[in-house]
């Protein structure tokens, strides 16, 4: 049985999320490109790499205060629940000190299994709750994520074999 957080995702100026629920299903996607070069007398082209997408990981998460009843991730309280989803979509806004109007980096956990080192929120979906507690504060919420992948050298093929990220 897994011990420690399931999903852990810290977010530069803005703290960290961590989860021990479930995540529901996770996708991780890469595309590669490669141009044909024809050559003569070959009846087939030679494919080159030419570039790629960045990776992109998509997950749900559903977060919950204690005193309500289901799945999903046990909060303190409505307004524990309200300020982890919020977090994660002030992710998505730039900062807009300095010069380059930059996004929060982001490190994103999932389990044992994938390991996203310098990454970026790249959309969020809040879906609230159909309660909220004495506060007026949600007591759920469905946060669905979407990040990518950004690196200052890319990783090679033997690297992601290696290391599984």
């Amino acid at each position: 049985m897994a011990t420690g957080p399931l999903v852990t995702i810290k977010i530069t100026r803005l703290g960290t999320i961590v989860s021990h629920a479930i995540p529901g299903t996770v996708s991780e996607s890469k595309t590669a490109n490669y141009d044909p070069t024809a050559i003569r007398g070959r009846s087939l082209p030679i494919y080159g790499y030419a570039s790629s997408e960045s990776r992109t990981v998509d997950f749900s998460l559903v977060l919950m205060a204690s005193n309500y009843s289901g799945g999903g991730d046990i909060y303190k309280n409505g307004e524990a629940v309200w300020k982890a989803a919020t977090t994660l979509k002030a992710a998505c806004y730039p900062n807009y000190t300095g010069g380059i109007r930059t996004p929060p980096v982001c490190s994103l956990v999932i389990g044992s299994y994938i390991k996203v080192p310098t990454c970026i929120i790249q959309s969020t979906q809040i879906t609230w709750g159909e309660a909220l507690d004495v506060f007026n504060y949600p007591v759920k919420a469905e946060v669905s994520l979407s990040f990518v992948e950004v690196q200052a050298v890319p990783s090679m093929d033997t690297e992601v074999q290696e290391r599984g990220w």
